[in-house]
């Protein structure tokens, strides 16, 4: 890019803890030659008037895009502040990219969420196998239950020896099986696609994950494998994949039967599960446990069901929140940017629409 003038659309919910002038320093101090750097604070639902667009050649954006790209016509480099851009694909602008081919580069934020969720999903994994939402409730009822405890013990656990299978390689599957691997667990990988991506480049936290995938001890790749992935004796799943019209509800009764005796985990998209089969399965004892930051419908009604279900956790979509958040998310897009200048760019999270 000749000119750089960055709009950056910071939104509200990310934007706690972090000084909102933070985000031009830390550009001007990555990318040389940088022509203007704007940050507004943004609700979901915030206009931003089409003379505001005209020259911005860079976007760093949650949900707000331009209404086309006759209004952002220097439009080069779109950098998302999510992994999943799943809520983005309906919008005007990006089916006028997709029908028009415009050389427009868009970006997500895989990689920023490596560490957070990761603790998230191992302090799920481990309330679960320790019955930690039973030892609080007799917390608050002042009862020390400690036989009854011991009289369940035969379904308690440690992970030293336990497998769990990671449903994507991402960058939060890979932190996931690094925590996992220190801990005693076997790791084994699944990947939709075939032949699977079996490096990755993390920028965001760099020293995290498992760059270059020598952690998992098998590899399924390519949905005639799945079956095979399900049935390979795991103890845990977790769910770390992008929610497409392939993997939309592929969690359904025929996978937990596969799966049986399993512990669910998801922090992907709601979608992802069939949530009455979910329902009926954790009822039946069919699966040992979910833990669940995301839901189908999102948000969770008060009266749904799967409130009331055993052995389950349920947080709010809140695992891939950090202090930490912003400012990896513009490490990815200072690199992104400074590629632009280089003979052969090596593109960071870039997505093929």
């Amino acid at each position: 890019m000749t000119a750089n003038n960055i709009l950056v659309l910071l939104p509200d919910l990310q934007q706690a803890g972090y000084v909102p002038g933070s985000a031009e320093k830390h550009i001007r101090a990555a990318v040389p030659n940088v022509d203007n750097v704007t940050v507004r604070l943004v609700s979901r639902e915030q206009h931003i008037d089409d003379e505001d667009w005209k020259d911005v050649t860079c976007l760093l954006t949650l949900a707000i895009l331009p209404p086309s790209s006759a209004v952002a016509p220097k439009m080069k480099y779109i950098q998302t502040f999510s992994a999943g851009i799943d809520h983005l694909m309906d919008m005007p602008y990006i089916h006028e990219l997709q029908e028009k081919k415009l050389d427009v580069m868009i970006a997500n934020a895989s990689g920023v969420h490596g560490p957070q969720i990761a603790e998230w999903v191992i302090m799920s994994i481990l309330s679960l196998s320790h019955k930690l939402p039973a030892i609080l409730r007799w917390q608050d009822k002042h009862f020390w239950g400690q036989q009854r405890l011991i009289e369940t013990t035969q379904r308690l656990g440690d992970q030293w020896g336990r497998r769990i299978g990671i449903f994507g390689y991402g960058a939060v599957g890979r932190q996931v099986a690094r925590v996992c691997s220190a801990m005693g667990m076997d790791v084994v990988a699944y990947s939709h696609r075939n032949p699977p991506r079996k490096t990755y480049k993390e920028i965001a936290v760099p020293g995290s994950g498992d760059s270059d995938g020598t952690i998992p001890s098998k590899w399924f790749a390519g949905r005639d494998t799945f079956r095979d992935f399900l049935s390979c004796g795991l103890d845990v799943i977790l769910i770390s994949a992008p929610l497409t019209p392939d993997t939309r509800g592929i969690f359904n009764a025929e996978a937990f039967e596969l799966m049986k005796g399993a512990l669910l985990v998801n922090i992907a998209r709601g979608g992802l599960v069939n949530t009455s089969d979910l329902i009926t399965a954790l009822c039946t004892g069919t699966l040992n446990g979910a833990a669940l930051d995301v839901t189908d419908p999102e948000p969770l009604p008060a009266d749904h069901p799967l409130w009331e279900a055993p052995n389950v956790i349920i947080s709010p979509h809140i695992s891939g929140h950090s202090a930490a958040y912003v400012e990896r998310v513009l490490r990815i897009l200072c690199y992104n940017l400074n590629q632009f200048n280089e003979p052969h760019p090596d593109f960071c999270n870039r997505i093929v629409l």
